[in-house]
């Protein structure tokens, strides 16, 4: 047997935490995908990610309320549970309504080219403290 990962990510019109975990609860179930564990982080002021472990790989949700979006990613090791789930999800996504922001956005000049996007990111040095 050849190891084989189906990876599928899109963009959501959707932001907001308390709509989309059991969206995404109702979705794998449905997809009959076995949930290991699920893990979630609510950035300050504001932002959700979202993991769901599962026996067949993961989903990851990242969300941007200033857009109304959230970027999803699912990995499945089993075709009949990821066609499934990205048929359900695809359904989903064009039956809504385009995204709105759910905070004011900000919008900032576009750069002049996009090759200052194309440096690697380095991290500045930064002092090392360790806690007891």
């Amino acid at each position: 047997m050849t190891p084989k990962i189906w990876n599928h990510s899109l963009w959501i019109p959707q932001a907001s935490p308390s709509k989309l975990r059991p969206l995404f609860d109702a979705l794998l179930a449905g997809a009959t995908f076995s949930v290991l564990n699920f893990t979630e982080y609510h950035f300050r002021p504001y932002g959700w990610t979202a993991l769901w472990l599962l026996g067949e790989s993961h989903l990851a949700i990242h969300t941007f309320p200033d857009y109304g979006t959230a970027y999803v990613e699912l990995s499945s090791c089993m075709l009949d549970k990821y066609v499934h789930f990205v048929t359900a999800l695809e359904q989903w996504v064009s039956a809504q309504p385009p995204a709105e922001p759910l905070l004011p956005c900000v919008t900032l000049p576009a750069p002049e080219s996009m090759a200052s996007y194309s440096r690697p990111y380095t991290q500045p040095d930064l002092p090392l403290s360790v806690t007891a």
